[in-house]
């Protein structure tokens, strides 16, 4: 598009939906968990344990913003750096439930290490439960904001098509 409202427009309607709603981005996340087990005659647990994750945020870019008008593109740009930063937000949400699920993993022991790892899953089921209402309550907040961020504020005071 070369106005803010056709730019907006076409997020809008083109972008995935995340929880029922038009993203403008999202933060794909892949993780791997290192473990290694400790046994003992009459107990296991963790010896140590360890969950890395590499985070991909998906941002919209404009093909050809040199199309846009000056302040727009300014605008624009800014609005790529403002979803960037949400983002972040969003993996910083993710590392703090990582972290919280590595110390709750090396606390637990059973009697044995099957037991040990149902214990494990139970554990990251709950912690999940909670990351998840997190990061939703933080794209609560940002819905209510990004209307306020000057790119969104000029795409929404353009008469609509």
């Amino acid at each position: 598009g070369k106005t803010a409202a056709e730019v907006y427009d076409f997020i809008k309607t083109k972008s995935p939906r995340v929880a029922g709603n038009a993203t403008f981005a999202f933060t794909m996340i892949a993780t791997k968990t290192d473990k290694k087990e400790k046994k003992s005659a009459d107990a296991c647990g963790y010896s140590s344990f360890k969950t890395s994750a590499i985070f991909n945020y998906v941002i919209p870019r404009h093909t050809n913003a040199e199309a846009l008008k000056p302040k727009t593109r300014t605008k624009w740009h800014a609005f790529e750096g403002y979803l960037k930063v949400h983002e972040q937000g969003h993996r910083d949400i993710w590392l703090r439930c990582f972290a919280e699920y590595d110390a709750a993993a090396k606390a637990l022991l059973a009697k044995d290490c099957k037991a040990l790892d149902k214990q494990r899953e139970k554990t990251f089921t709950s912690i999940k439960r909670e990351c998840l209402k997190q990061d939703e309550a933080y794209d609560v907040v940002f819905r209510k904001d990004v209307l306020r961020h000057p790119f969104v504020a000029e795409a929404l005071r353009a008469p609509p098509k």
